[in-house]
């Protein structure tokens, strides 16, 4: 495949990814002047330095991406809250007793002492999350409200 010529001054485009990285570190660690290698690289000096600064000759990797997610999410329900919403909204569910509320289980979870207690939309979320999750390899099912009558798992907000 002939070599694409977009580049400034008509040079053929560098590799992209890792390898467009290796090139660029390697051309550095040879000394050559980091304006000349931006030019002919088409990127920026504050790219290329992000990378001197991120090579390690002894780690392989050292020219992956890496991610830009946070680590944690502290304002997250803890696993051990959503868990003690699941068991409460499961284990009314399997009495049967139609609809559970979302304001009894925030009572219950009150009664329990659990700290921090999440708010009702909050649990609302969570259980409807879990309903998702649940239900995905059946059938949809819809609520009916213009008869007031709601579909078997139905979860009410209030």
């Amino acid at each position: 495949m002939p070599a694409q010529t977009d580049a400034p001054g008509g040079l053929p485009l560098a590799p992209r990814g890792e390898d467009r990285r290796h090139q660029a570190i390697a051309r550095y660690l040879a000394g050559d002047r980091i304006e000349e290698i931006c030019w002919e690289l088409g990127c920026s000096k504050s790219w290329l330095y992000k990378w001197r600064d991120r090579y390690q000759a002894d780690d392989p990797t050292w020219a992956q991406e890496q991610t830009r997610r946070p680590k944690s999410n502290p304002r997250q329900t803890p696993d051990t809250i959503a868990e003690a919403i699941l068991r409460l909204f499961q284990a009314w569910e399997s009495q049967g007793s139609g609809r559970t509320s979302i304001a009894t289980i925030w009572q219950a979870l009150q009664e329990q002492g659990i700290d921090p207690l999440p708010s009702r939309r909050t649990i609302y979320r969570i259980v409807q999350r879990h309903s998702k999750e649940a239900n995905r390899d059946t059938p949809h099912r819809t609520a009916h409200r213009s008869s007031g009558a709601y579909a078997p798992g139905a979860v009410s907000a209030s």
